[in-house]
Order: structure tokens, then sequence, then C-alpha cells
């Protein structure tokens, strides 16, 4: 869950912004995760980012209970990938499902290499 929606139950000003009553408003948790003044250029991806703070696995304790295993098998993938291939990118605009409502869906990421032979193809077996 991305969100949570709310309607305002009498007429108020939240950040120089005027709510009026039976308005729906949304809380979006992600948002947080973007916030200028808690991360340092915060749309950028910094997987070395001290005092990291992010709002992605919870807090407290509705904290995810595989937040830290995540975390590991995120960081062995994004480190194998960019081993392997140092000059990928994305090639094309991203499409997202349209279907997703507030989560994020990619549908589709066309990313651009350069071809490199396989590892281990053609390698010798082998013996223990």
């Amino acid at each position: 869950m991305q969100g949570l929606a709310r309607v305002v139950t009498r007429d108020a000003e939240f950040h120089g912004r005027q709510l009026k009553k039976g308005d729906r408003v949304m809380l979006m948790f992600a948002a947080a995760n973007r916030d200028p003044s808690a991360f340092e250029c915060p749309h950028d991806i910094d997987l070395d980012r001290s005092a990291n703070r992010h709002r992605a696995f919870a807090l407290g304790v509705h904290r995810c209970l595989g937040s830290n295993f995540a975390r590991a098998m995120f960081r062995v993938m994004i480190t194998e990938l960019l081993r392997r291939l140092p000059d990928v990118h994305v090639a094309a605009p991203i499409e997202r499902l349209a279907d997703a409502g507030d989560v994020y869906a990619v549908k589709h990421l066309p990313v651009r290499f350069a071809p490199r032979p396989r590892e281990g193809v053609g390698m010798p077996a082998h013996s223990d």
C-alpha cells in the first residue's frame, strides 16, 4: 500500500493549502522518501547514502521482517548487474501498468548494453 486516503472533517489550512470540509486527501508514504529536507538529492539513486532513514519498509512495530534480507538481495543484484553490464542504460520510455493503482508498476523497461561473452561458457568443467 502506497498511501492512505482520508476525508477532511473541517476547513483547515495545511502548508499554505486551503482544505475544505469534505475534500479527499491522500497521504503518500513513498513521498516521504523524496523529502528534500530529509534527503540530499532525494530523486537520485545513491546506494551509499548515509543516514538513510527512508520509509520503504515502514517503521517501528510495523517494520517489514524481511527488510534486511531484501536490502542484501538488492545490493547483490545491483552489484552483479553493474559488474556484468557496466554500460546498461534505459533505452526508451518506461511503460507503466495502467491498472496498478498507486503502485509504480513497470510493464516494459527497455534497456541496452554492449554484448559480452557469457561467463562460464566454454570454460572447462571442474572436477572435485
